[in-house]
């Protein structure tokens, strides 16, 4: 036997036993927890919590599923009765750690214990993918509008809630480009993409249909539901269209059909006009896919696509309801028709919190204000006191890093964001593999997706939606490689 082989058994045999020796300890400390529990039933977060790190500390695998479909799952809103169990995931406590500002969330922990895991149980090199050095262009660019805040008197309370779910981006991707290296894994994780989405998206409608039609909720509309549900919900819609358009045959392509009306009503319930311009975007892009891949298919679809556009506009033009707000997304960008005073009041907003975004990078724009500091309210706006945030996080999150980290750090965000959307245009064109082109078209539309929605809404502070950036990015920076391996990469020439 050579002594690769030799070491590639040693190896296999570590790995069984160390299997083997997590089992046991999980079966013991389950099962002595279990009498705890029947003495103290307030303990069962404990045993959870321990249940879930033996099964990530097994399979790291299972953490990033985990992360994956509670981020997408859970909506933290405080107007949501349904997951409001959840909603801890998103709270921060110092409880193991006396420094002012170290907070972590339980989802946080979650994250740093699967890249643990992932390191003791590692398997080969390191994939660092595709867009390793762009991501980590953007991560210098924290830390260095951190180091700005924190010298220049910045709260660095406030500056770490307002870094945390960019942050995010780093461990996110080096799961995904780790842990997902076969099409079995890619499968997985999109399953489970798609299940909690899809079950996010259910509890919005029910939601929608239960309290907040019912004015049943002490809260307004706008926080009636998570800012970035409508993004999610319409990568289902984009994922689920483009299974049906490639990866589809006979009756699956039409069961496809479900999880796309689902997306696509929740998006109409959520009354988001940002939401809905995402998923109008998302599909435009699976157009310009199926356009290059299949001219015949898309000279039937598109007709008919325009077609029912036009019947729809002359029927719901005026219509106030959920079924109108496609026509009020196209009566806000062509200025068509009278706007809704809940429009004209968040134009107005928008417009002077652009101009106030404009005027403090004039006065800094190569340093930035850094993270923790407040920018200067030079045109009056609207009382959003109720909202910590509100003299730190602008809506538009694209130029509020410019605003926080300076040009540099600008630079490094367009450059992480160009190099997704040119390599994810590549993949697209290079993508054999029918069931896997799907994936692709929704990891690059969903950068785009996030892109213009953060353009006018909170898309990169919000843990959510960086995670699911994070699983895009990942996929993006490494499913070259794993369709390598299965031959499913188009030849040059």
């Amino acid at each position: 036997m050579s002594l690769h082989a030799q070491s590639v058994a040693s190896y296999r045999t570590d790995q069984r036993y160390l299997g083997l020796a997590l089992t046991g300890v999980a079966l013991v400390i389950s099962l002595a927890l279990a009498g705890f529990v029947l003495i103290n039933p307030a303990s069962v977060w404990l045993v959870v919590a321990l249940a879930v790190a033996a099964l990530v500390l097994w399979q790291p695998r299972y953490g990033l599923f985990l992360i994956v479909g509670l981020a997408l799952l859970i909506d933290p809103q405080p107007a949501d009765p349904v997951v409001a169990p959840g909603r801890f995931l998103y709270q921060a406590f110092d409880t193991f750690t006396p420094l002012r500002g170290a907070v972590f969330t339980p989802l946080e922990l979650l994250i740093a214990w699967t890249v643990l895991a992932a390191l003791l149980r590692r398997e080969g090199r390191v994939v660092f993918g595709d867009l390793f050095l762009p991501l980590m262009g953007l991560a210098g660019a924290l830390l260095l509008g951190l180091y700005r805040g924190m010298t220049s008197g910045g709260d660095m309370t406030v500056a770490l809630w307002e870094v945390r779910a960019l942050l995010s981006l780093v461990p996110i991707y080096l799961l995904v480009t780790n842990l997902v290296r076969e099409k079995r894994h890619v499968f997985q994780l999109v399953a489970v993409l798609l299940i909690a989405i899809a079950l996010m998206s259910a509890e919005s409608i029910w939601r929608y249909f239960t309290y907040v039609r019912e004015y049943r909720l002490n809260a307004p509309y706008d926080l009636a539901f998570g800012h970035v549900n409508g993004p999610l919900a319409a990568t289902m819609v984009v994922l689920a269209l483009s299974q049906a358009l490639w990866a589809g045959r006979g009756w699956r392509r039409w069961a496809y059909l479900l999880p796309m009306a689902l997306g696509g009503v929740a998006v109409l319930v959520l009354r988001r006009r940002a939401g809905i311009v995402a998923l109008e975007t998302g599909v435009l892009l699976v157009a310009l896919a199926l356009v290059l891949e299949n001219r015949r298919l898309f000279f039937i679809l598109i007709p008919v696509g325009v077609l029912a556009s036009i019947v729809y506009l002359n029927v719901f033009w005026a219509n106030t309801g959920s079924l109108g707000q496609p026509a009020r997304v196209f009566r806000t960008v062509t200025g068509a028709g009278l706007l809704s005073s809940r429009d004209l009041a968040s134009d107005d907003y928008r417009t002077a919190e652009a101009e106030n975004i404009r005027l403090n990078i004039s006065w800094q724009p190569v340093q930035g204000l850094g993270f923790g500091n407040q920018y200067v309210f030079a045109v009056r706006m609207p009382d959003l006191s109720w909202w910590p945030f509100w003299h730190y996080i602008p809506h538009n999150t694209i130029f509020w890093f410019w605003l926080k980290a300076g040009v540099v750090g600008f630079v490094m965000l367009l450059t992480l964001l160009g190099a997704a959307l040119v390599r994810g245009a590549q993949l697209v064109r290079e993508t054999a593999d029918r069931t896997l082109k799907p994936i692709a078209i929704t990891s690059l539309a969903y950068v785009v997706m996030l892109i213009m929605f953060s353009y006018v809404d909170l898309g990169l502070v919000d843990v959510r939606a960086t995670i699911l950036l994070g699983v895009a990015l990942g996929l993006i920076g490494s499913l070259g490689k794993v369709q390598e391996r299965d031959g499913g990469i188009k030849q040059a020439g």
